[in-house]
Formats: structure tokens, sequence, C-alpha cells
């Protein structure tokens, strides 16, 4: 950060004719500077804070590690894992001789073992939850914890199409 570096009383001092350096004339061109002096403080802050979100993205670890920096900094229990997803079991005719059929429990068994048949609304699909956000229930009760703001953290930091997430708390 050696550009954005800048003290304002050497800045003053050395600015100052060698004859009027005395220390009335010094304390009241910092006073006249006192508002740049604060400016610069909340650029610097600012900065900071942006120079944090860019270098976090939407990517698992990136959020993992954003979501523990603000609400788990010390053990980092707060993990971001994928929902329990069912890979569909079509079923055809025997006519069509494909992997799985519907038979007659009189007739010899299924060679895949016995399958769940799932709905098309219990299926995978876009409305449907995109990654699960476990946190702990000893973070829950931190006194730093706030749903909201961790709910605003997941929507800052998401990637644009990841929309729809679920909050575990365990």
């Amino acid at each position: 950060m050696g550009f954005y570096n800048i003290d304002f009383d050497r800045f003053v001092w050395q600015l100052l004719p060698v004859r009027r350096r005395k220390a009335a004339m010094f304390a009241w061109l910092r006073s006249l500077i006192a508002p740049c002096r604060d400016l610069y403080t909340r650029f610097l802050g600012k900065r900071a804070a942006d120079l944090y979100y860019v270098s976090h993205n939407g990517q698992v670890a990136s959020l993992e590690a954003v979501l523990n920096d603000w609400f788990d900094n010390d053990l980092r229990r707060i993990t971001i894992t994928n929902p329990v997803y069912a890979d569909p079991l079509y079923l055809y005719r025997k006519e069509e001789r494909k992997p799985v059929s519907l038979g007659k429990a009189s007739e010899s068994a299924q060679p895949y073992g016995n399958k769940h048949l799932w709905l098309r609304s219990e299926l995978f699909t876009l409305d449907s939850v995109l990654f699960n956000v476990n946190v702990p229930n000893a973070v829950t009760l931190m006194a730093g914890y706030d749903e909201r703001k961790l709910i605003a953290l997941i929507y800052k930091y998401r990637v644009a199409g990841k929309r729809n997430y679920q909050i575990n708390i365990s």
C-alpha cells in the first residue's frame, strides 16, 4: 500500500517555508487540513473493504472463507455443501429392452435391486436448493451472530446464477 501512504504532518512541515516553521503556524495548518485527513482515513477504509470484496468471489472456498471471517474466525466451522441429488430412475416397457422396466412381483427380480420412484416435483429443478450453508449451533449462540447479516453476505458473495440456498443449523 506504499502509493497510498501519506503522512500529512510531514507533508505540511515540508511545504512550510523555513522561516515560518513555528508551532503555532504548524498547528493552524494541521487544523486546516483536518477535513482532508478525515477523507483520507475514510478512503483507506473503503479501499480495504473493496480489496477484500474483489479478492473473494462466489466459489465455495471463498464464500466459506468470508462467512467464517465474519462469524467463526477461530474455529472456521461454517461449511457449504451440495444438496443431496437423486438421479431419476427412468422406467421403460419390456419391449424397449432398456435397463429398468416395471414388472409384476411374480416375475424375475430386477437386476438393479429396489429402486425408489421419484415424482417429477421431487427431482432436481431450477427452483430447488442449489447449495446448503451449514452453520453449527455453537456459532449461532455467539454474540456476533446475526442471521440477517449471514443472508446479506451470502447474497453479496454468491455466484450470480445461484440464487436458491438453504441455511442448516446443526
